[in-house]
């Protein structure tokens, strides 16, 4: 008789996708994300505090079935970024993207601009100032990007290109309408990495 082995594929877990934060209260956030893998032992959910912060282990093992959960106990106002990894019998996945509560990314380790607000100054014409914080000492120009919001497909476009180290600008461009809400977001770029800022609403009167 011959034997007859069947093994199983060493195959590491996909990795976690839609990975998303929710705000409770000033002192909760709740992490959520999606996972198609299959034979998960566990999850664990890195946390980092600022964006200079190291990454840390602060949730698991974390059950196979866990798709959310609640950080607690934060600090009213500060940044809070979360990253998400699975586990099976053969090794660890990838990190998930990170995701941040201050709203804001990037396509690297490339501080991001904070704290975006959009004012209206004028309304004949209309013309929105827009402030922001500037985390990044090596930037070499910043991309200003506006959605008109017409519809659920708008997409944000330039509108704008301004040197190092601004922290304002004013948007006093064509394409405003009374009663319509504008999106606005700022993009900084370095020689290597780009970041974006959080989304700043604002609605025309």
């Amino acid at each position: 008789m011959r034997n007859i082995f069947i093994s199983t594929p060493r195959i590491l877990p996909y990795t976690p996708t839609n990975i998303s934060l929710l705000t409770l209260s000033p002192t909760i956030v709740n992490i959520s994300w999606a996972d198609s893998s299959v034979g998960i032992l566990f999850y664990e959910v890195w946390r980092k505090d600022g964006f200079a912060g190291s990454w840390n282990d602060i949730f698991g093992p974390l059950p196979s079935t866990t798709i959310n959960v609640n950080d607690v106990n934060l600090i009213p106002g500060a940044v809070y970024l979360y990253k998400v990894r699975s586990k099976n019998n053969f090794g660890f996945s990838e990190f998930s993207k990170s995701v941040n509560t201050a709203g804001v990314g990037s396509s690297g380790s490339f501080a991001a601009p904070t704290n975006l607000v959009a004012l209206q100054l004028t309304s004949s014409p209309f013309s929105v100032k827009l402030d922001w914080v500037d985390n990044i000492p090596d930037e070499n120009f910043f991309k200003i990007e506006r959605n008109d919001n017409l519809s659920a497909f708008s997409e944000f476009y330039t509108i704008g290109i301004v040197t190092n180290n601004t922290i304002t600008y004013v948007d006093n461009s064509s394409g405003f309408f009374v009663g319509r809400t504008y999106k606005y977001r700022i993009k900084a770029f370095s020689n290597t990495d780009s970041s974006w800022s959080n989304e700043a609403s604002i609605t025309l009167n």
